[in-house]
């Protein structure tokens, strides 16, 4: 079984350079320009309902937050295939729902078409899974010969500025759908362009799925609606 693990970087003015594991990539990349040939992962199987769990432990406006995030993909969902990426409840998540490390896929509470939005505040478990303070999101997505089978989303509201929970949020829903970031952090490939390349508006760069949120004295950047790069992506990955 593979596992990927995708995160978004909170960075205080300067860049803060972060790695994660190679995802298996999506074969069907011929709508792709070639320097994003490896920037989607398995898709969700559309035909099924994707249901997901949101931690009750979140506070009511946090949770509100979420539902407007996956409401944001769902919309997009039906414009690309007519159905909804994603279904929502809210409830109590056991603690054996959470990944226990950085190399493993033995949490339960998921299947191919449900998983669990968690809420996650020890420093411990963040280290253990090899995340930093300046990670407020991680994607845990487990694979077998190319097909999802299980994944998780951590949200630690201790690294998340108020104003950039959403946009936290919304990052990591994308991850849950199958795409990887819109660039990498340090050196780039043919088929996966570094983001350091890029300039201030393109569109890499201010798609939701950039890897990188900044925060400086007198701005805290938020990006809580899909940019052109994300449906283009999402296109190529569930249009049929």
């Amino acid at each position: 079984m593979l596992r990927a693990l995708s995160f978004l970087s909170i960075i205080l003015v300067v860049l803060f350079v972060a790695s994660c594991g190679k995802p298996q990539e999506e074969e069907n990349t011929g709508c792709l320009q070639p320097d994003q040939a490896a920037t989607l992962m398995p898709s969700l199987d559309i035909e099924s309902e994707n249901r997901i769990t949101i931690d009750s432990s979140f506070t009511v406006e946090q949770r509100e937050s979420m539902l407007r995030a996956i409401a944001t993909w769902n919309n997009l969902g039906r414009s690309l295939t007519g159905k909804d990426f994603f279904t929502g409840k809210v409830s109590e998540v056991p603690s054996s729902w959470k990944p226990a490390g950085d190399d493993g896929c033995e949490f339960q509470g998921s299947s191919k078409d449900s998983f669990a939005i968690i809420r996650e505040t020890s420093a411990e478990t963040w280290k253990a899974m090899n995340l930093t303070d300046r990670n407020g999101g991680a994607t845990v997505r487990c694979t077998v010969e190319n097909q999802l089978t299980r994944q998780v989303i951590l949200i630690n509201t201790n690294h998340n500025k108020v104003e950039q929970f959403h946009s936290v949020v919304l990052h990591e829903l994308g991850h849950a759908i199958g795409l990887d970031h819109s660039c990498l952090v340090g050196t780039g490939r043919l088929d996966f362009t570094s983001c350091g390349s890029l300039g201030a508006d393109h569109p890499y760069r201010v798609a939701t799925m950039y890897p990188l949120l900044t925060i400086s004295t007198d701005f805290i950047e938020t990006k809580e609606d899909l940019r052109s790069n994300d449906s283009e992506r999402a296109s190529c990955l569930y249009k049929p």
